[in-house]
Protein backbone atom coordinates (compact mmCIF):
# COMPACT_ATOMS: atom_id res chain seq x y z
CA UNK A 1 0.00 0.00 0.00
CA UNK A 2 3.02 2.39 1.06
CA UNK A 3 4.37 1.35 -1.99
CA UNK A 4 1.67 1.96 -4.44
CA UNK A 5 0.72 5.77 -2.91
CA UNK A 6 4.37 7.05 -3.22
CA UNK A 7 3.87 6.07 -7.06
CA UNK A 8 0.30 7.41 -7.35
CA UNK A 9 2.07 10.74 -5.52
CA UNK A 10 5.11 10.32 -7.91
CA UNK A 11 2.77 10.28 -11.27
CA UNK A 12 0.69 12.99 -9.96
CA UNK A 13 3.25 15.27 -9.83
CA UNK A 14 4.65 14.20 -13.27
CA UNK A 15 0.85 14.53 -14.70
CA UNK A 16 0.80 18.51 -13.06
CA UNK A 17 3.72 19.13 -14.45
CA UNK A 18 2.86 18.70 -18.05
CA UNK A 19 -0.02 20.95 -17.01
CA UNK A 20 2.16 23.50 -16.15
CA UNK A 21 4.42 23.48 -19.06
CA UNK A 22 1.05 23.37 -21.19
CA UNK A 23 -0.54 26.31 -18.99
CA UNK A 24 3.38 28.72 -19.80
CA UNK A 25 2.93 27.70 -23.27
CA UNK A 26 -0.42 29.41 -23.49
CA UNK A 27 0.88 32.44 -21.29
CA UNK A 28 3.49 32.97 -23.37
CA UNK A 29 1.75 32.30 -26.68
CA UNK A 30 5.13 30.57 -27.44
CA UNK A 31 6.59 26.79 -27.51
CA UNK A 32 10.20 28.58 -28.23
CA UNK A 33 12.41 25.88 -27.07
CA UNK A 34 10.20 23.23 -26.10
CA UNK A 35 11.34 19.87 -27.60
CA UNK A 36 8.91 19.17 -30.21
CA UNK A 37 10.34 15.07 -29.65
CA UNK A 38 9.98 15.56 -25.71
CA UNK A 39 5.95 15.98 -26.44
CA UNK A 40 5.53 13.83 -28.74
CA UNK A 41 7.42 10.76 -27.06
CA UNK A 42 5.53 11.90 -23.69
CA UNK A 43 2.46 11.85 -25.69
CA UNK A 44 3.06 8.34 -26.65
CA UNK A 45 4.31 7.58 -23.40
CA UNK A 46 1.27 8.23 -21.87
CA UNK A 47 -1.57 7.54 -24.48
CA UNK A 48 0.17 3.68 -24.92
CA UNK A 49 0.71 3.25 -20.70
CA UNK A 50 -3.50 4.47 -20.47
CA UNK A 51 -4.33 1.85 -23.18
CA UNK A 52 -2.30 -0.76 -21.56
CA UNK A 53 -3.23 -0.82 -18.38
CA UNK A 54 -7.05 -0.35 -18.73
CA UNK A 55 -6.68 -3.27 -21.13
CA UNK A 56 -5.02 -5.37 -18.23
CA UNK A 57 -7.71 -3.87 -15.71
CA UNK A 58 -10.62 -4.34 -17.77
CA UNK A 59 -10.31 -7.25 -19.95
CA UNK A 60 -11.48 -10.76 -18.59
CA UNK A 61 -10.36 -12.33 -21.66
CA UNK A 62 -6.93 -10.93 -21.37
CA UNK A 63 -6.71 -12.27 -17.58
CA UNK A 64 -7.43 -16.00 -19.18
CA UNK A 65 -4.82 -15.55 -21.72
CA UNK A 66 -2.61 -14.14 -19.14
CA UNK A 67 -3.17 -16.69 -16.44
CA UNK A 68 -3.28 -19.81 -19.45
CA UNK A 69 0.57 -18.10 -20.91
CA UNK A 70 1.87 -18.37 -17.00
CA UNK A 71 0.49 -21.04 -15.01
CA UNK A 72 3.00 -19.98 -12.00
CA UNK A 73 1.56 -16.59 -11.89
CA UNK A 74 -2.02 -16.94 -12.61
CA UNK A 75 -3.17 -12.94 -11.46
CA UNK A 76 -2.07 -9.68 -11.43
CA UNK A 77 -2.54 -6.26 -10.06
CA UNK A 78 -3.59 -3.11 -12.24
CA UNK A 79 -3.50 -0.09 -10.43
CA UNK A 80 -6.59 1.83 -11.40
CA UNK A 81 -5.38 5.21 -9.78
CA UNK A 82 -2.18 4.74 -12.26
CA UNK A 83 -4.62 4.33 -15.53
CA UNK A 84 -6.80 7.17 -14.29
CA UNK A 85 -4.10 9.32 -14.20
CA UNK A 86 -2.81 7.84 -17.26
CA UNK A 87 -5.34 8.86 -19.19
CA UNK A 88 -5.67 12.74 -18.07
CA UNK A 89 -1.78 12.91 -18.97
CA UNK A 90 -2.83 11.57 -22.37
CA UNK A 91 -5.30 14.61 -22.38
CA UNK A 92 -3.14 16.97 -21.29
CA UNK A 93 -0.28 16.27 -23.45
CA UNK A 94 -2.12 15.82 -26.51
CA UNK A 95 -3.49 19.64 -25.48
CA UNK A 96 0.21 20.29 -25.68
CA UNK A 97 0.77 18.84 -28.75
CA UNK A 98 -1.96 20.89 -30.34
CA UNK A 99 -0.20 23.62 -29.08
CA UNK A 100 3.26 22.92 -30.02
CA UNK A 101 1.94 21.83 -34.17
CA UNK A 102 -0.81 23.61 -34.53
CA UNK A 103 -1.57 27.06 -32.54
CA UNK A 104 1.38 28.49 -31.50
CA UNK A 105 3.43 25.94 -34.25
CA UNK A 106 4.75 29.75 -35.69
CA UNK A 107 6.46 30.55 -32.89
CA UNK A 108 8.98 27.75 -33.61
CA UNK A 109 12.22 28.61 -35.31
CA UNK A 110 12.43 26.70 -38.51
CA UNK A 111 14.91 23.67 -36.62
CA UNK A 112 12.43 23.03 -34.47
CA UNK A 113 10.35 19.91 -35.79
CA UNK A 114 10.17 16.38 -35.04
CA UNK A 115 13.66 14.55 -35.22
CA UNK A 116 14.86 11.85 -37.79
CA UNK A 117 15.29 9.61 -34.95
CA UNK A 118 11.36 9.74 -33.67
CA UNK A 119 10.25 9.36 -36.99
CA UNK A 120 12.12 6.02 -37.81
CA UNK A 121 11.41 5.00 -33.96
CA UNK A 122 7.40 5.78 -34.01
CA UNK A 123 7.45 4.01 -38.12
CA UNK A 124 9.04 1.11 -37.03
CA UNK A 125 6.38 0.70 -33.59
CA UNK A 126 3.26 1.79 -36.08
CA UNK A 127 4.93 -1.13 -38.18
CA UNK A 128 5.28 -3.53 -36.15
CA UNK A 129 1.91 -3.12 -34.00
CA UNK A 130 -0.32 -3.28 -37.84
CA UNK A 131 1.64 -6.64 -38.57
CA UNK A 132 0.43 -7.82 -34.84
CA UNK A 133 -3.01 -6.37 -35.55
CA UNK A 134 -3.35 -7.64 -39.48
CA UNK A 135 -2.01 -11.43 -37.99
CA UNK A 136 -3.91 -11.37 -35.05
CA UNK A 137 -7.49 -10.32 -37.62
CA UNK A 138 -6.44 -13.19 -39.86
CA UNK A 139 -5.39 -15.85 -37.39
CA UNK A 140 -2.14 -16.45 -39.20
CA UNK A 141 -0.38 -16.66 -35.93
CA UNK A 142 -0.68 -17.61 -32.10
CA UNK A 143 -1.58 -13.79 -31.21
CA UNK A 144 -4.30 -12.68 -28.84
CA UNK A 145 -5.23 -9.53 -26.87
CA UNK A 146 -2.30 -10.12 -24.49
CA UNK A 147 -0.33 -9.78 -27.42
CA UNK A 148 -1.62 -6.56 -28.49
CA UNK A 149 -1.94 -5.53 -24.84
CA UNK A 150 1.70 -5.76 -24.32
CA UNK A 151 3.41 -4.28 -27.50
CA UNK A 152 1.41 -0.84 -26.15
CA UNK A 153 3.62 -1.88 -23.06
CA UNK A 154 6.54 -1.96 -25.60
CA UNK A 155 5.82 1.37 -26.99
CA UNK A 156 5.12 3.14 -23.86
CA UNK A 157 8.30 1.86 -22.41
CA UNK A 158 10.32 3.62 -25.10
CA UNK A 159 8.38 6.90 -24.91
CA UNK A 160 9.26 7.08 -20.90
CA UNK A 161 12.76 6.63 -21.47
CA UNK A 162 13.37 8.60 -24.06
CA UNK A 163 11.13 11.57 -23.35
CA UNK A 164 13.45 13.65 -21.80
CA UNK A 165 16.78 13.19 -23.82
CA UNK A 166 15.48 15.55 -26.67
CA UNK A 167 15.39 18.02 -24.43
CA UNK A 168 18.44 18.29 -22.91
CA UNK A 169 19.65 17.90 -27.13
CA UNK A 170 17.95 21.13 -27.32
CA UNK A 171 19.01 22.63 -25.20
CA UNK A 172 22.68 22.24 -25.77
CA UNK A 173 22.22 22.82 -29.39
CA UNK A 174 20.65 26.44 -28.74
CA UNK A 175 23.33 26.88 -26.20
CA UNK A 176 20.60 27.73 -23.54
CA UNK A 177 18.68 26.58 -20.98
CA UNK A 178 14.80 26.98 -21.98
CA UNK A 179 12.66 26.88 -18.64
CA UNK A 180 9.76 24.59 -19.64
CA UNK A 181 7.76 26.31 -16.18
CA UNK A 182 9.15 27.92 -13.52
CA UNK A 183 9.89 25.06 -11.23
CA UNK A 184 10.41 22.02 -13.63
CA UNK A 185 13.44 20.83 -12.50
CA UNK A 186 12.11 20.72 -8.71
CA UNK A 187 9.07 19.38 -10.04
CA UNK A 188 10.35 16.63 -12.06
CA UNK A 189 13.37 15.60 -9.58
CA UNK A 190 10.07 15.64 -6.87
CA UNK A 191 8.19 12.89 -8.76
CA UNK A 192 11.22 11.24 -9.83
CA UNK A 193 11.86 10.76 -6.03
CA UNK A 194 8.71 9.58 -4.71
CA UNK A 195 8.74 7.10 -8.53
CA UNK A 196 12.10 5.65 -7.56
CA UNK A 197 10.94 5.54 -3.46
CA UNK A 198 8.33 3.20 -4.70
CA UNK A 199 10.12 0.56 -6.22
CA UNK A 200 12.91 0.76 -3.65
CA UNK A 201 9.96 -0.09 -1.01
CA UNK A 202 8.53 -2.94 -3.73
CA UNK A 203 12.46 -3.92 -3.33
CA UNK A 204 12.76 -4.17 0.20
CA UNK A 205 9.65 -5.88 1.26
CA UNK A 206 11.26 -8.70 -1.55
CA UNK A 207 8.16 -8.63 -3.68
CA UNK A 208 9.03 -10.70 -6.91
CA UNK A 209 8.14 -8.79 -10.27
CA UNK A 210 4.60 -10.56 -10.87
CA UNK A 211 3.82 -9.10 -7.74
CA UNK A 212 4.34 -5.40 -8.66
CA UNK A 213 1.17 -3.65 -10.75
CA UNK A 214 1.40 -4.02 -14.32
CA UNK A 215 1.15 -0.55 -14.81
CA UNK A 216 4.54 0.88 -13.37
CA UNK A 217 7.44 2.73 -15.14
CA UNK A 218 10.54 0.50 -15.45
CA UNK A 219 13.68 0.98 -13.18
CA UNK A 220 15.67 1.81 -16.76
CA UNK A 221 13.19 4.28 -17.63
CA UNK A 222 14.33 5.72 -13.70
CA UNK A 223 17.79 5.56 -13.91
CA UNK A 224 17.46 7.14 -17.81
CA UNK A 225 15.53 9.85 -16.02
CA UNK A 226 17.53 10.33 -13.20
CA UNK A 227 20.60 11.30 -15.89
CA UNK A 228 19.01 13.58 -17.86
CA UNK A 229 17.60 15.35 -14.79
CA UNK A 230 21.46 15.45 -14.31
CA UNK A 231 22.13 16.85 -17.65
CA UNK A 232 19.64 19.36 -17.16
CA UNK A 233 20.46 20.49 -13.95
CA UNK A 234 24.08 20.78 -15.20
CA UNK A 235 22.59 23.44 -18.52
CA UNK A 236 20.96 24.94 -15.57
CA UNK A 237 23.69 26.39 -14.44
CA UNK A 238 26.08 26.64 -16.99
CA UNK A 239 23.40 28.63 -19.51
CA UNK A 240 22.67 30.61 -16.26
CA UNK A 241 20.97 34.31 -17.47
CA UNK A 242 20.93 32.97 -20.67
CA UNK A 243 23.28 32.69 -23.96
CA UNK A 244 21.95 34.33 -26.91
CA UNK A 245 19.95 31.75 -29.22
CA UNK A 246 20.67 30.96 -32.70
CA UNK A 247 19.96 33.05 -35.23
CA UNK A 248 16.72 31.99 -37.73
Amino acid sequence: MISETLYIAGHFIQILSYGLIAERVSRKGSVLGLSCDFVAYSFLWLTASCIYGASYLISSKLAAQYSKRYPLYTSYYTSPIVVLLDSVGSIVTFYLAWQTFKKFKGSRRHHEALSLPFYFFSSLLGCGLLVLVWYYLHGWATLNELDIANYFYVISYFGAIFRLIPQCSTNWYFSRFHVLHRHYLLVQTLSTFFLTASLLHYKVNNQEWYELPTNILSSETLLVTWVCLAILLYQSQIYKGGKKILPQ
